[in-house]
């Protein structure tokens, strides 16, 4: 479905709404107007920043999950199912080595991680700037299976890097923040744990 931009599935859609009326905001004649962004597998959760980016967290299949930062209102391939991470994507392939691949037509991730440490689903988060578990402005996001948290930032070198925070055990399904800054974690087991601790690696239950 990735790579059907008039099918719905694995696409980011952006519409107005005005007057009990849903209107698409992108005009084609040929493709389903209400996609902005396509070419997704498993998009789980996404937030935009203050500068307008839009950060898409990408489930994998075989070998990467992957952060998407794309511009809020260009359209965008990002490639799924041709690409997966930054390798052209094989159901039987290898994940030892990263091939990176040659094509060039698709919108790359900003940052894609592996399955190994007991990875294997990315949780996506949101933007934070400056908060009690970190001093960095960045993308916070987790891994479903393994609980880690991390932050990616832009270094020095305008490269985008990944600080790990900690560990909150496993089954992570989403984030959110409370009213003094504090990281809260949802669990799929729905328990809420609260953050407290720059190192994030204590945690209390809420």
């Amino acid at each position: 479905n990735g790579q059907n931009s008039e099918n719905l599935l694995g696409t980011i859609v952006y519409f107005q709404y005005s007057n009990g009326e849903v209107n698409p905001v992108m005009n084609s004649e040929n493709e389903n107007s209400y996609i902005l962004h396509y070419g997704l597998r498993n998009p789980w959760k996404f937030d935009i920043d203050p500068e307008g980016g839009l950060w898409i967290a990408d489930v994998g299949q075989n070998c990467w999950e992957e952060i998407n930062l794309v511009n809020l209102v260009n359209k965008s391939n990002l490639g799924w199912s041709e690409k997966e991470g930054f390798s052209d994507f094989s159901e039987g392939g290898s994940c030892d080595v990263e091939v990176i691949s040659e094509n060039n037509e698709y919108t790359d991730p900003v940052f894609v991680y592996g399955h190994n440490n007991g990875n294997c689903s990315i949780t996506g988060g949101f933007w934070i700037e400056n908060t009690i578990i970190s001093d960095q402005d960045g993308y916070l996001f987790g891994d479903f299976c393994s609980g880690s948290l991390w932050i990616l930032s832009n270094d020095v070198n305008h490269t985008w890097k990944e600080t790990y925070l900690g560990n909150v055990g496993g089954l992570i399904v989403g984030f959110g923040e409370g009213a003094n800054g504090e990281l809260l974690v949802f669990f799929w087991t729905g328990e809420i744990i609260q953050i407290t601790q720059s190192a994030a690696a204590d945690s209390n239950i809420v």
